[in-house]
């Protein structure tokens, strides 16, 4: 019976500690939830990803073949998917998912220490660190670095079922679990291939013996390994992250590596400088900052050289390098050379280090030691607290960035691109002035100020941009499409062609190039060849609405009024807030005299556009012919309020006043 009781209070006392943990970390990052989306990869992630915006057969398909900015993460898609179908577009929701895994990650990584260890004070400071820690803001507040919580959320599940496969009589069902776990992790972020080579060091750490057997347990991780590996390599290179690491000479890639290296353990010390973005210098020349790094590299090796026999700094160490070394020798991906995501897991390493030496160190010196690491965790709190407030929207996103690094021309470019979705147009011109100031031929810089030029109808001024970008990146399809669309509204079709011809060969997959050459074949009256362009649209992305919209147009132009409702209703299946969509198949289903449907449609329009002119006026001409003349009479005035020189709408409130009145 005593025993009994001892157990129940020492259970109690993992639980109560593993709660207060939990209520710390949510209390810190509670004013996340409240944050905005960002122009850093949320709009390619989530506001213009169709593919999570229904729990479809065909999304889901679509999400398991694709890649999303070069990365294959379909899982990661799915809980996007799922927040979707929750709240829709509210970022709060995504938000709030965040904390959520990252809350479940902290109470995982408290078990995964409790069953390497047995020691809560141990398993206690590691949980603790891990999810109050600033650098790892960037992982959690960030929407679209949710790949990151969650392969951690199945990475640290197969860890600990592995452990419990090893210190449960190598129990085969344990190690099925932990195989199926990883592969879950694979699927969320391929960074998951590193858990292999951490098994083989939990195996040593806990002094399992390495028989062949051990080996041949790691083949069957390895292979999926291997398949994920494989698949990153590839969708990397279709999506083209390009990086400026080769026009630095050999020596200084050299110090970029021993800097991207060293960067992390001060950061765990002393979080500094914390920025959305760490980039190569746009001029080239490598920071003081770099050359000192050589410098701490030496110090961190001498100390390892000395406690080389020390088994709990070595395990430390190795857990942390072997999983930040896939992001140091891979070449930087849009030349980010580190970031704060990347330590999400790998600073597992240096907190247990911490927390191992801190209980020593306590045994000895017990008050000074708490005093210390109170203050030392009420100054990580409120720095994580802080550093969420500066994902709250893309604008204080940036000037934090541009704070911490004044040269970055990428961070005036994307903070322009904020203020242009402000429709702050001046301010964004400002923003890519000083971006194009730092780079003189920044393709994406001179795009972004032709759209802000366009905005303010400088379309002479947008032209000039739009040349200048193609003349500093022929690839720019965006560019391309841009000066084509601007061609087509002067009714210059030749040159649109040639400039919608000339984004096609530079990127033949891309969707929108075919939807606007498309338009142009459907003004010029070649419906054929619009159509053919709305199909290899689709081929492309199944799930463009726009590009079913223009086809069930032409379609219906082709009196196929059938095939143009099954595009009406794709459309609005992939979009549900298109009023045009409804609008469209609303006038279709009129010229087959399927009034109610039609009215029911124009009903939808209205509710997301209320100020949609012809939707009223078509609801009002569908009402007329159904004899409804009071309610056609309050559509055609509500039309003639919002367009007082639509005689068409004047005339036939006339003609109904006088059927009225008789």
């Amino acid at each position: 019976m005593k025993g009994g009781i001892n157990n129940t209070i020492l259970c109690n006392r993992w639980l109560i500690v593993l709660i207060g943990i939990l209520l710390l970390v949510f209390l810190v990052y509670s004013n996340s939830i409240n944050n905005s989306f960002t122009n850093r990869d949320d709009k390619e992630n989530v506001l213009k990803n169709n593919d999570i915006k229904a729990l479809s057969l065909t999304n889901l398909k679509n999400i398991f073949t694709s890649s999303y900015l070069g990365m294959y993460s379909p899982l990661t898609m799915v809980s996007y998917a799922i927040d979707y179908s929750i709240k829709g577009l509210n970022p709060h929701m995504f938000h709030l998912t965040n904390l959520i895994l990252h809350l479940f990650n902290c109470m995982l990584v408290f078990l995964l220490f409790r069953v390497i260890t047995g020691n809560l004070f141990i398993s206690g400071f590691v949980a603790l660190l891990f999810g109050i820690h600033p650098l790892n803001v960037d992982g959690v507040s960030s929407i679209s670095v949710r790949g990151s919580l969650l392969y951690s959320f199945f990475y640290l599940l197969s860890l600990i079922m592995y452990v419990c496969y090893t210190s449960k009589g190598n129990k085969p069902k344990y190690l099925f679990i932990s195989i199926f776990l990883f592969v879950l992790s694979g699927l969320s972020k391929s960074t998951a291939i590193t858990l292999p080579f951490v098994l083989l060091l939990i195996d040593w750490y806990m002094q399992r013996k390495m028989d062949p057997g051990v080996l041949i347990e790691k083949i069957q991780y390895l292979i999926f390994a291997l398949i994920f590996g494989f698949l990153t390599i590839v969708f990397r290179q279709e999506a083209g992250h390009e990086s400026n690491i080769l026009m630095f000479s050999f020596i200084d890639r050299v110090l970029i590596r021993i800097y991207s290296l060293v960067f992390y353990p001060l950061n765990f010390l002393i979080p500094f400088k914390l920025s959305v973005l760490h980039l190569l210098p746009d001029d080239f020349k490598l920071p003081l900052i770099y050359y000192i790094s050589i410098f701490v590299l030496i110090v961190i090796i001498v100390l390892l050289y000395l406690n080389r026999h020390n088994r709990v700094i070595l395990f430390g160490f190795a857990l942390f390098f072997i999983q930040i070394l896939l992001m140091i020798v891979r070449p930087p991906y849009g030349n980010e050379i580190v970031a704060g995501r990347y330590a999400y897991l790998p600073f597992l390493g240096f907190y247990f280090i911490s927390g191992y030496y801190t209980e020593k160190l306590s045994e000895k010196y017990k008050k000074p030691v708490y005093v210390f690491i109170s203050a030392y965790v009420l100054v990580l709190c409120f720095m994580t607290y802080n550093r969420n407030k500066v994902w709250v929207n893309s604008i204080e996103l940036w000037t934090d960035a541009l704070h911490k690094y004044p040269q970055m021309g990428l961070g005036y470019n994307a903070r322009g691109m904020a203020k242009s979705d402000s429709a702050d147009y001046q301010g964004a011109i400002v923003d890519f002035n000083r971006a194009l100031e730092i780079r003189s031929c920044y393709d994406e810089a001179f795009y972004n100020r032709g759209n802000a030029l366009l905005q303010l109808k400088d379309t002479i001024g947008a032209l000039k941009d739009y040349y200048r970008a193609v003349e500093c990146n022929p690839h720019n399809t965006e560019a391309y499409l841009s000066i084509g669309k601007i061609n087509i509204d002067k009714n210059n079709f030749r040159d649109a062609l040639v400039y919608f011809n000339l984004a096609i060969k530079y990127k033949p997959d891309e969707a929108n190039a075919y939807i606007n050459r498309g338009l142009l074949y459907s003004k010029t009256g070649q419906n054929q060849k619009a159509m053919d362009d709305y199909n290899k649209c689709l081929s492309i992305d199944i799930s463009n609405s726009i590009a079913y919209l223009n086809r069930g147009n032409i379609k219906r132009m082709l009196n196929d009024y059938q095939g143009a409702i099954n595009d009406y209703d794709n459309a609005i299946l992939y979009d549900p807030n298109d009023a045009y969509a409804y609008n469209d198949r609303g006038t279709t289903e009129l010229l087959i005299n399927d009034f109610s449907n039609a009215i029911k449609d124009f009903d939808y329009a209205i509710k997301i556009s209320p100020s949609y002119k012809d939707a009223y006026f078509n609801r009002g001409y569908a009402k007329l012919i159904s004899n409804d003349f009071r309610g056609a009479l309050k559509d055609f005035e509500k039309v003639i309020s919002l367009n007082p020189k639509d005689m068409e709408a004047v005339k036939l409130k006339e003609k109904i006043l006088k059927t009225i009145n008789n």
